[in-house]
């Protein structure tokens, strides 16, 4: 069964596709991927002459890469303006055409009766409602021996974004026109995005992907730690972005229960996940727990915020913010302050008031470390 995808249904409304990269100097470009894909444990040697099957490669930029490396892509998109996109920037860079074939229909829908070397779903399973059906489906795509690399999100990742998402939304409450909301949120963040450290995209489509795009708010992100109970027992943990799991275990201890102690690492450390610049710490199960909880039931009042703009939802998030505050506080003072700052804002914005956002240093220029890498490889 075909469920609704708000990517799809949202980049049709409007013709986009908001995943451009900056091009402007290529070899930082695939800099950038060649140091994911090695921290995913796949050094980029492993591309070369394999079958690449990508899913969701919308414009293609991250697909270059694959070519530059020697890899031949089968690639799996819906979005209208992706594909025509996509055929121009391989055009543009001379790629040749027996290198790839384009299938301009969902995961789905797609015939595909062969297996591959790699199978990539980037940016968009942790935020579709069968995500995790989709995610069954694509294992039945890797060859023996090859690897999946899939992106996951959770609610501690998605807190500094929902947060600066509330605050956006409240800012464009009685705007009606799609192309005026993008502006004002543009002219919102213009000060905030342009000192991000690598930030590959325009703002213009960062806010349109993240700010705008209803998927932001899907019913239940796929986490690390679901994500690892889907996969069945004939795959073995490869690599992450971030490189959150340790692993003291002897090579030839194939007893080792890798899984368990992995769910077991992520439940303590997931809340490093809140803001990028944050040093490693671990968080009891308790507060663990706890912090989850809270920061999950601020996300379901935003989301219902966005519904009916109801200032009852604000201040059911005001009161929980002042909740996590003391587990915030143990983790990092930057966590702290960004509660607090977050808190009185959300006030003044209720009760009407002028708000100076350069004044909260650290709302500002806090980033989340909304997305994380997770590389499986399917056992020979």
């Amino acid at each position: 069964m075909e469920h609704s995808n708000k990517f799809i249904e949202y980049y049709g409304a409007h013709e986009i596709s908001p995943v451009k990269q900056d091009l402007s100097d290529l070899e930082l470009h695939y800099a950038k991927r060649e140091k994911l894909y090695r921290q995913l444990g796949i050094p980029c040697i492993t591309f070369d002459q394999k079958k690449i099957l990508e899913i969701g490669p919308g414009s293609g930029y991250n697909t270059l890469a694959f070519f530059a490396w020697g890899g031949v892509c089968t690639l799996v998109e819906p979005n209208k303006a992706g594909i025509a996109e996509m055929k121009k920037l391989f055009a543009d860079y001379e790629i040749p055409t027996e290198k790839y074939t384009i299938k301009e229909c969902t995961i789905e829908q797609a015939d595909i009766a062969e297996t591959f070397d790699l199978v990539i779903a980037e940016g968009f399973l942790h935020s579709i409602d069968n995500g995790e059906e989709i995610l069954t489906q694509l294992l039945g795509y890797v060859k023996s021996g090859g690897v999946i690399v899939i992106t996951c999100m959770d609610v501690m990742s998605m807190f500094v974004e929902q947060m600066k998402r509330l605050i956006c939304q409240i800012l464009i409450k009685d705007i009606t026109d799609y192309d005026l909301q993008v502006e004002k949120c543009v002219e919102f963040f213009a000060g905030q995005m342009e000192k991000v450290k690598g930030m590959s995209r325009s703002v213009e489509d960062w806010v349109k992907d993240d700010m705008l795009n209803p998927a932001f708010n899907c019913k239940e992100a796929l986490s690390m730690e679901k994500a690892l109970k889907i996969f069945p027992d004939n795959f073995s943990f490869l690599g992450s972005s971030q490189r959150i799991f340790t692993d003291y275990s002897w090579y030839k201890d194939l007893e080792y229960k890798e899984r368990k102690n992995m769910i077991q690492q992520y439940q303590k450390k997931r809340h490093n996940f809140l803001m990028t610049g944050l040093n490693e710490t671990i968080l009891s199960e308790e507060d663990s727990i706890d912090l989850e909880k809270g920061i999950r039931a601020i996300r379901n009042y935003a989301i219902e915020y966005e519904e009916g703009y109801e200032d009852q939802s604000l201040d059911k998030i005001i009161k929980k913010l002042g909740e996590i505050r003391h587990i915030m506080s143990t983790i990092d003072q930057a966590c702290e302050a960004f509660v607090i700052e977050v808190r009185e804002i959300l006030e003044k914005l209720r009760d009407k008031k002028q708000v100076t956002f350069e004044k909260y240093s650290t709302f500002y220029t806090a980033v989340g470390r909304t997305q994380q890498y997770l590389s499986m490889v399917k056992k020979k």
